[in-house]
């Protein structure tokens, strides 16, 4: 039925449900009040799900049901790649990113917003016979389209865009690469009286079992922010200064001295809520997608070809690549094969010297299991888990642990 079926469904909690599920079954089944009828949610009035405030802007749910529905999504594309559909399987991340927040204007007009450029479109993760895409791709809709810059600008009247583009290397690395990721930076001028933001997406790259390379790759890498608080943009402005376009532009500034500021941090978390003023930038990069296959077989030719069109640097191109460049004399690149396949041959033995045997592997986890040596959040999360009778079965047969174990 498509996307009319929103009018049954009550509120934007059941639209999201709808849209992330509705793109793994529609395929094969129609989808009608049947599948409402199965699914039950509690939002009490006055919960972060349902503020009932006209001026409050949240974007929990989506995110949360990304990382949900990217769950099923990698579930179904390994099931299609086992049964030999190889051109429908591809790594699926939805790893968006974005910015939410509230405001109050000069005349005591309030308003909340939330960013959604990362929704509409993120990179396609890598095929197991292509490179993946940017911008091409969205698990809860087949329309990607990350909006103009300009409908962003009048709906969130302090920020204006001074960049927004694809990111150099911000991809998981692979024989084939997934889809690059993008950043934008904003320029906060006249805030009114208040303005505060924190960050609005799933970062699902930050989630281990979510965030996948396929085969060998690298996942994708996790979405970040930079704010820059209390800088001196104005002054480079009226200087005739060029701002950053992006996130590493603005650690880069930092770094030669151009851009100075009170506050310059870097989020590789969830950004809490920041307090912003004139002249105030905050940059975020986000919607890269994993690899399929060994970085170091990748053809030598993709790896410099990448490199001539500026999305991957050459220290990338060497390092996870195992592809070494020279300088023809004609100016341009060219692949230097002898001393890329022995620097390939020493990748290989590097690795083979720090491998060990998966039983040895599983003996050292265990014992780290049986001590309960883990770090606070996986020490919660077992112990939250392990009332899941499924779950303990599987954590105690698989690490031969007692029945009394109890994480």
């Amino acid at each position: 039925m498509g996307l009319p079926c929103i009018q049954w469904l009550p509120g934007r909690r059941g639209c999201c449900l709808l849209f992330v599920h509705d793109q793994s079954i529609r395929s094969q089944y129609q989808t009608d009040r049947g599948y409402f009828l199965c699914s039950q949610g509690t939002h009490p009035e006055g919960s972060i799900y349902n503020p009932d405030i006209s001026t409050a802007s949240f974007s929990n749910i989506w995110a949360q049901s990304m990382s949900m529905n990217t769950l099923g999504f990698n579930a179904i594309n390994r099931a299609l790649f086992s049964r030999g559909y190889m051109e429908e399987a591809f790594t699926a991340d939805g790893n968006w990113e974005g910015i939410q927040g509230a405001g109050v204007l000069e005349d005591g007009t309030t308003y909340g917003f939330t960013n959604f450029e990362s929704v509409g479109g993120a990179a396609m993760g890598a095929f197991s016979f292509r490179d993946g895409q940017p911008l091409a791709w969205a698990e809860w809709t087949q329309l990607p389209n990350i909006g103009n810059a300009e409908e962003f600008e009048y709906l969130i009247p302090p920020l204006f865009y001074i960049g927004r583009k694809l990111l150099p290397n911000f991809c998981g690395h692979g024989k084939f690469r997934g889809g690059i990721g993008d950043s934008s930076i904003h320029w906060i001028k006249n805030p009114g009286k208040q303005l505060g933001i924190s960050r609005g997406g799933s970062q699902v790259a930050a989630t281990t079992f979510v965030g996948l390379g396929m085969s060998g790759a690298y996942p994708a890498p996790s979405a970040f922010h930079v704010s820059a608080r209390g800088s001196n943009t104005n002054e480079l402005v009226q200087q005739g200064v060029a701002l950053p376009r992006d996130a590493s532009e603005v650690l880069e500034y930092a770094e030669q001295g151009i851009l100075k500021a009170e506050n310059l941090d870097v989020w590789k978390f969830d950004m809490p809520e920041q307090s912003f003023g004139d002249g105030d930038m905050l940059a975020d990069a986000a919607g890269a997608a994993g690899g399929w296959g060994d970085p170091i077989e990748r053809d030598p030719r993709s790896v410099l070809e990448d490199v001539v069109y500026g999305w991957v640097d050459r220290k990338f191109a060497e390092g996870l690549y195992g592809v070494v460049l020279k300088d023809h004399a004609s100016g341009s690149l060219e692949v230097d094969e002898d001393a890329t396949r022995s620097l390939r041959k020493q990748i290989i033995e590097e690795r083979r010297q720090l491998a060990k045997p998966a039983f040895e592997w599983w003996r050292n986890e265990r014992e780290l299991v049986i001590k309960q040596d883990f770090i606070d959040p996986v020490r919660d999360m077992y112990e939250g888990s392990m009332s899941f009778q499924a779950f303990r079965d599987e954590m105690i047969h698989f690490w031969q642990v007692s029945d009394h174990f109890s994480g």
